[in-house]
């Protein structure tokens, strides 16, 4: 698996550094190309270019492949296209499968293995069209609206990027300028949540059959999926809390409370892995600082997108 994340990372930066890739019709310099390429990989969100503006269309769709590749896992995606031409999974296949889920049976692993690659392509896809609709609308800070082509392709990199928990935008000032657009945060952070809850917590949620009163054939909630929602829930709550308590009278203070309300939850759900930021990090207070530290640390749960322990 570390060799196939190695060998995405390498040929994502080769594709970055070209000049088709990069605005000024020049080759970028291998560090910054590396650098980035291994960020969308390993969707950590961090960059030092500005992607909207000195990445040319090819480069961005690498980034966003990357973006992708890293959010499911290079090791999934290729076994995947494995099943989809036929092939059957060797033994070596199905154990590193079952590592990266963290499961220890082999039963099942090819039904999760689709629903992971289905149930991504689902999410991001409702995402994508919420998206759409605000690209599509009129907006007092940007330039908006784009026209259909244009504001599919933002949406697509946004709802990819959110989904993974990767945090990269096409906006020079990520979405601060989306704070009086509920909708748009609303999408992007439950994209955040989705992604960050992992894969097992989902597949677990959808094969139990509710609607059974005998517990033999309805299936249960495991262990791991109580502990990920309660935690996720909490979590959330907190970031919501101490972002609006702290940053009402700096950040915040200037919007509406209804926007107040929206940012300090965007905020608390996108620090704990996805980097998107509703306001200036520059200027928040230190006390909201080290509870966003915190929520990096934590991060998202095993076997999703996110990051943190």
């Amino acid at each position: 698996m570390a060799l196939a994340f190695l060998l995405a990372i390498l040929i994502g930066a080769f594709l970055l550094a070209l000049p088709a890739a990069n605005t000024n019709g020049q080759w970028r310099d291998a560090v910054s190309a590396l650098f980035t390429a291994t960020s969308a990989t390993c969707v950590t969100g961090l960059s030092v270019i500005d992607v909207g503006s000195e990445l040319t269309r090819f480069g961005q769709i690498v980034l966003i492949t990357l973006i992708q590749l890293g959010g499911l896992g290079v090791t999934t995606f290729g076994t995947f296209l494995l099943v989809l031409i036929g092939r059957r999974l060797s033994v070596q296949n199905e154990f590193v499968l079952m590592d990266a889920y963290g499961v220890e049976a082999v039963k099942g692993i090819r039904a999760l293995l689709l629903w992971t690659i289905g149930f991504t392509l689902l999410f991001e896809g409702i995402g994508t069209l919420l998206l759409w609709a605000r690209y599509m609308a009129p907006h007092p800070s940007l330039p908006l609206p784009y026209d259909p082509w244009t504001a599919l392709y933002y949406a697509v990199f946004h709802a990819v990027s959110a989904f993974c928990n990767a945090g990269f935008s096409l906006h020079r000032d990520s979405l601060i300028a989306f704070q009086h657009d509920p909708v748009y945060l609303f999408t992007i952070s439950i994209l955040v949540v989705a992604g960050g809850l992992g894969f097992l917590v989902h597949y677990n949620l959808v094969t139990i059959k509710f609607w059974r009163r005998n517990r033999m054939t309805r299936g249960r909630i495991t262990l791991h999926t109580k502990v990920v929602l309660i935690a996720t829930s909490v979590l959330i709550l907190l970031g919501f809390v101490f972002t609006l308590l702290l940053e009402t009278p700096h950040t915040l203070k200037d919007l509406p409370f209804a926007d107040k309300l929206v940012c300090a939850f965007s905020h608390g759900i996108s620090a704990r892995t996805a980097g998107f930021n509703v306001v200036p990090m520059g200027d928040i207070q230190e006390a909201t600082r080290f509870i966003t530290a915190l929520l990096m640390l934590i991060g998202g749960s095993p076997g999703s997108a996110a990051g943190g322990i």
